[in-house]
């Protein structure tokens, strides 16, 4: 069992980065939604293009 530790947190690692990667695909997909919610947070929607390329 101790020969799996490494493994499994590297593949725990993995699927959370995962879950991120996906919604952040979501994100650029749905890219009108997106800028719509941002506005409505106080978000200017012309920093959604910077803030998408920098993250």
């Amino acid at each position: 069992m101790e020969k799996l530790n490494p493994y499994i947190g590297l593949a725990g690692r993995v699927l959370i980065a995962l879950m991120y990667v996906g919604a952040g695909l979501n994100f650029i997909g749905d890219y009108s939604n997106t800028a719509a919610f941002m506005e409505s947070k106080g978000v200017p929607g012309y920093l959604l293009v910077p803030t998408i390329i920098l993250v």
